[in-house]
């Protein structure tokens, strides 16, 4: 009994249908996969776009925080710089103003003392002795002094090069910080989205189906 053309055709018609929506739900679901899929991807691109965004702006707050504080810095090392360097040449001043008024008084008690032996009544040798010893004296104290202010001058030129050499350390190690250029690197990319597939591909997943549903329905007559 040959075998009902109806029902062959049904069973290649069911064939063919359910091929036809697998390859529909298959193509569907490669879609929707891809679509999100971009979907997360500009997400995660448009986050670290962000962040990045961020911590470029935190690092120029930082470095500006840093440069101004580096100036504050260099002006207090600057200006104490300055009031040593007073301190030193005051001290030098003083110095120099005590060994004029040590020279002042020393002329004067000078002046005093000459031909204090012929006013004591001395004579010969002894009186030339008594007349010599003030300026004797005075040689000797305008040698210490001279020797008192080389060393005094000495002193302030280590002093200041002394504070100079540590007022250039501090501003070295104040600028340590900012010494380093501030630098970025390269920008984030784009998110560059995946294509959906080609339909040529769905359609021939359907022709397919179409013809392995004909083809069993024509099996049932062979």
């Amino acid at each position: 009994m040959p075998f009902p053309i109806g029902a062959a055709i049904a069973i290649g018609g069911l064939q063919a249908l359910s091929g036809t929506l697998s390859a529909i739900g298959q193509d569907q679901q490669q879609r929707d996969q891809i679509r999100a899929s971009n979907a997360a991807g500009l997400r995660q691109n448009q986050f670290d776009k962000a962040r990045q965004a961020f911590e470029r702006r935190q690092a120029l707050a930082i470095r500006k925080a840093q440069e101004e504080n580096f100036k504050r810095s260099e002006t207090n090392i600057y200006e104490a710089l300055g009031l040593n360097y007073n301190a030193a040449q005051r001290g030098l001043d003083n110095a120099y103003r005590t060994a004029f008024y040590d020279e002042q008084n020393e002329a004067i008690q000078l002046a005093k003392s000459i031909g204090s032996a012929s006013t004591r009544g001395m004579t010969g040798v002894s009186a030339s002795r008594v007349d010599r010893q003030p300026y004797a004296d005075r040689g000797r104290n305008v040698a210490i002094r001279q020797q008192n202010l080389q060393e005094a001058q000495a002193q302030y030129k280590d002093e200041t090069r002394i504070l100079r050499n540590r007022a250039y350390s501090d501003v070295l190690r104040a600028f340590e910080p900012i010494s380093t250029p501030l630098m970025f690197g390269p920008n984030i990319p784009n998110f560059v989205p995946q294509k959906q597939p080609n339909r040529l591909g769905l359609y021939a997943g359907i022709g397919s189906s179409i013809l392995g549903g004909v083809q069993t329905g024509l099996g049932f007559f062979s």
